[in-house]
């Protein structure tokens, strides 16, 4: 299979990383969506995933499978550095 990415121009993140206290196991990416907007990044194929990334160096990347969310974790430089859930 292949992995299909899509990466979009950074633009001025709403989004602030107290907002992602709001999302949980479970959510559909419409659900998502409502309460951070819309991802800087997807890719995937099987396992999707969104990610949102801040000017800091930090990134929200959340998996989905069956289109629901299954986990979500902090990364600085591409290392997880905290698990949301």
């Amino acid at each position: 299979s292949t992995t299909d990415e899509n990466t979009h121009k950074p633009s001025p993140q709403r989004v602030t990383f107290a907002d992602f206290k709001d999302i949980h196991k479970g959510m559909s990416y419409n659900e998502l969506i409502k309460v951070v907007g819309q991802p800087t990044r997807y890719s995937g194929v099987g396992t999707a995933h969104v990610a949102y990334d801040f000017s800091d160096g930090r990134t929200v990347w959340i998996a989905f499978q069956e289109k629901k969310t299954v986990s979500a974790f902090i990364a600085v430089e591409g290392k997880k550095t905290e698990s949301l859930f």
